[in-house]
């Protein structure tokens, strides 16, 4: 009996082709994955901008806003090496400070003023925006090292003394997050060298 031939059999892989309508539905998916990414993790943690509230919950917020006060810093420290001492700025009829400066932040910037300091002394400081909400960041720093000793979102005031870590530069950095010019006007005493102001 003869033995009938064994036919090879082929195995045919069926492959899904992709529609326009599929690659459409997949492009708004990743366009949309990506929007929230950046809106919920990315601009709280790179700019201390948070529309949700995500970014403050996840404490992503301040790590932005620090980082927003440090490219701030860094510029308005060229403008500050050049400035004159505050006494030129606005004259001041309190004696009870040794220096009173007011500066004028136009909406959506911000301004720095700092004292030049030795490790270990003490100034101090009270400054007001008027009435107005603004963020800040009183800081020190120097050619090597910096350092944050306090900041907040939506402050209208402040006042204390500030110590100063290392010899350098130490002081305030404020932004204005609003629509309209904030003044700031800040009063300090104590032992330091000089006042920078832009």
């Amino acid at each position: 009996m003869a033995s009938e031939e064994q036919k090879p059999h082929h195995s045919h892989s069926q492959t899904v082709g992709a529609t326009r309508g599929g690659l459409l539905v997949s492009t708004v998916i990743a366009a949309l994955i990506a929007f929230a990414i950046l809106l919920l993790f990315w601009l709280p943690a790179e700019y201390g901008y948070d529309p949700t509230g995500v970014g403050q919950k996840l404490g992503l917020t301040s790590m932005g806003e620090f980082k927003e006060a440090r490219r701030h810093s860094s510029h308005d420290d060229e403008q500050a090496d050049t400035a004159t001492e505050s006494t030129t700025t606005i004259a001041t009829n309190n004696h009870s400070w040794k220096d009173e400066v007011e500066l004028a932040i136009p909406a959506n910037t911000g301004i720095e003023a700092k004292l030049v300091m030795d490790k270990g002394t003490v100034a101090e400081y009270d400054w007001s925006a008027n009435g107005a909400a603004v963020y800040h960041d009183t800081h020190g720093e120097d050619e090597s090292q910096e350092i944050s000793y306090k900041q907040g979102t939506g402050i209208t005031a402040d006042s204390g003394t500030l110590t100063a870590a290392f010899d350098g530069k130490h002081g305030w950095y404020w932004e204005n997050r609003t629509k309209a010019t904030v003044k700031i006007t800040l009063r300090t005493k104590g032992d330091y060298q000089r006042i920078l102001v832009p």
